[in-house]
Parts: C-alpha cells; structure tokens; sequence
C-alpha cells in the first residue's frame, strides 16, 4: 500500500493539522421537484400605468382574474385567416405558437451546468447583423447554429408574438427606440420567473444571458458596397440589459435584491454584463466601510466589548453580540486609533468574481449564526421563494433578452471539515 512519509511524520509529530487550502462547497438549489412555476410576466415600460409595471405580487397564472393581467407573457400567439363570414367579416383564428416553445425553453434555464454566452440560435429579424463567420478565433466570438427541438443546449428569448385580433400580431419582448434624440430602447414582457414550491437558503444569484459580443475583433466588415465595424465586437453591440433588475421573492412579495441603470458599472469601471453575459450576486454584509474593504478580516465574536482584544492586527474585525438574537455590533482594529465600529445591514450585491477576504460564505450547515429582525434572519445566506428578472431597456434596438440560466446558488466554507 502507498505509504506518504512526508504525511506520515506530519501526523505522528504535530499535535495541531491546518489545511493551507481554503475548501469551498456550491451547491444549486434548482431541484425540478421544487419548482412550482415558472413564467414571463407582462411589463410594458413603452406604456406606463396601469400596464407599466410588472406586479409586485406573486399569484399564480392559473388563478388571476384580474384586469389588465400581468401574466399569461409566457406564450407566443399566432393568428390565422380564417377567410370571411357571409356578412364580409373577417375570420381569425388564434393558438399558441408551440414551435417557438420546442426551440427556446425557460425551463431549460433552470438545470445545471449551463454554460456562459457564445452558443446562439439563429434567428432572422429585418435589422439583423450577419451571422459570424468560422475562423481561427471562433471561440472568442459569438457561434451561431439552427435551433432545432431535438437540442441539448436551449434557452429562452423574450422575443413572442401577441395576438390582437388580425392577422398581423404585435411583437414584444424585442427592444424599440423612443425616438428621442438620445435614444432609449425599452423592451416590453421581459420578465421571467421562478416560484418555488419551499423556500431555500440562499447567498448566490448566478444570472447567465447571451450578449452577442465577444472579446476578439475582427475589424471592418463589407457587403453590398458597405463597411463596418466588427458586429460581434464592442460596447455598443451588445444586446443585454442596461435598465434591469433581480428581484426575489419574499412570501408573496416580489422585492428587489439589486437594480441597475446607465451609470452602474463594477468596482473597477466595467460593465455590469461582460462578453460572457454572466452575473453573480451574494449575500451578506452590505455596509462595510470603504476604508477597511481591502484588509478586513473577521477574527472572532464575543458577548461583551470587555472581551475585545487590547491591541491586534489592523482590519481585524470582531462581531459583538450581546445577546443570541442580536443583530451586533462590528469592531474594526484600526491600529494606534484603536477601534472603529459599525452597525451591519445586510442583504444582496453584484458580487465580483474572485474569491477574497470579504466574500461571504456559510461557516455552519447545522447552527447558522442568526439574529431577530421582526423575523429570524440569518447573517451568511437568504431564505428566497422565487427570482424574478425584469429588463426595462436594452443597450440597442431590435434586441432581445435570451437568459441562459437563472440559479439560486448556497456556497459554505468547509475547510475544517475536510
């Protein structure tokens, strides 16, 4: 049997074994066995009340009878002529477009290991860009194949067809200029969901959606005596959402977890939504001050401040919990000054990719820490019963929202027990 020397004398001479790994555990949280709906609401921001905004709460398609709906947007209508009555009326016949749901699935959006943008269905619109052609970067570029029922990889776009009794429907779900001299490009029914059957525990969003872009430009393009720039390339190309939120739900609230807008950018001055279409939110400590982004460390919690270390390390933080159901106090060493202290809050933000001192993770599968806030919250991850994406202008025209995947992820540091 192998034997490791090195291990073995490791084990027989130190009476304290530290892992020098940090040891992360994801789990996603989209089970199908607790999915109890998904859908697309109606939200038509070109409209403005009482249309205007999707609902805030939740109800079930089936059961709402309310005028005007907000649901029933999951489906594409199709009218067909039916030629003319002997009174010279027209006929028309209306069904649900079930093609569109054999090439495109929302349900697909919910399994696991899906993967970032680049995979695109082809699909004609007057204003579209030439597909992108085979070469030596493709990888670095949007790909395009026909859809097809039969494939592996689908998944949703906002784009449908509304019946309105002729034989031309509307469209919606696929953005429109307002004809303003600085143009913003508003979308209607770009709202999808999903409603849980239980509540889970979760500290990650994961959000994944085709842009269309990639990181390689191929330069100026020409056809039919034109030329442009590379389609597939850039800021400006990029058919994502720029007026946009993630809401979750709570009990049968729909509440925001963030929102963005034309100025929101990372931490670093980048767009919200890469080329690869991927956004991640956390959950925890939303208030920590700026000056102690960098090197706060959480070192220990204690009952009583009598209890704080007299000098340590600067960035050191200490939790101070008076009682069990108290939210605390945080004490950050800041060295000769002594310490600094604040009042946590806590909740969701875009969460930078990258693991560092301040990404939150559960510590505790069996007693996570928790404190009373009206209810019983808990610090490192949220109890959610449902994710809703509302998109309300996109960065061009004749764009649509295609997600590719929408999870709610719960990640804890098992380091110590492995």
């Amino acid at each position: 049997m192998f034997k490791n020397t090195n291990l073995q004398n490791l084990l027989d001479t130190s009476s304290v074994i530290q892992n020098q790994s940090t040891i992360i555990a994801e789990w996603n949280l989209n089970t199908f066995d607790n999915i109890d709906e998904i859908g697309n609401y109606r939200n038509r921001p070109s409209v403005g009340n009482p249309n205007g905004t999707a609902n805030t709460t939740f109800a079930k398609e089936t059961v709402l009878t309310v005028s005007p709906s907000y649901y029933g947007a999951t489906d594409s209508s199709i009218t067909i002529s039916g030629g003319y009555t002997s009174a010279d009326a027209a006929l028309a016949f209306n069904s649900i477009q079930d093609k569109r749901k054999l090439l495109f699935s929302l349900q697909d959006c919910f399994g696991r290991f899906r993967p970032r943008s680049g995979i695109n269905k082809a699909v004609f619109y007057s204003t579209n860009t030439p597909i992108n052609y085979s070469n030596q970067n493709i990888f670095d570029r949007p790909r395009y194949y026909l859809a097809d029922k039969d494939d592996k990889f689908k998944y949703w776009t906002s784009f449908r067809t509304e019946s309105n009794g002729t034989t031309t429907p509307t469209e919606r779900g696929i953005s429109k200029t307002d004809g303003n001299s600085t143009p913003t490009y508003y979308i209607d029914d770009a709202a999808p969901f999903v409603k849980y059957t239980y509540p889970i525990p979760s500290n990650r969003i994961i959000v994944k959606m085709q842009t269309n872009v990639g990181t390689f430009d191929a330069g100026t393009f020409a056809d039919l005596g034109r030329t442009y720039s590379d389609p597939f390339y850039g800021a400006s190309n990029k058919t994502t959402p720029v007026s946009w939120k993630i809401q979750t739900l709570q009990g049968s609230i729909w509440t925001d977890a963030i929102s963005f807008n034309s100025l929101s950018t990372r931490s670093d001055g980048s767009a919200i939504i890469k080329e690869d279409g991927y956004v991640e939110l956390a959950y925890g400590i939303t208030n920590i001050p700026t000056a102690y982004k960098s090197n706060m460390v959480f070192a220990g919690k204690y009952s009583s401040t009598a209890f704080l270390p007299t000098t340590s390390i600067v960035g050191y933080t200490y939790l101070i919990q008076n009682t069990s159901t108290d939210i605390g106090t945080y004490y950050i060493w800041q060295g000769t000054a002594g310490y600094t202290s604040f009042v946590p809050t806590y909740g969701w933000y875009l969460n930078e990719e990258g693991m560092t001192n301040l990404t939150a993770y559960e510590v505790d599968l069996v007693t996570p820490d928790s404190y009373i806030s009206g209810t019983k919250q808990y610090r490192n991850f949220q109890y959610i019963q449902g994710i809703r994406i509302i998109a309300n202008t996109m960065n061009k025209a004749d764009a649509t929202l295609d997600i590719i995947e929408i999870s709610p992820r719960l990640t804890a540091n098992i380091t110590d027990k492995v």
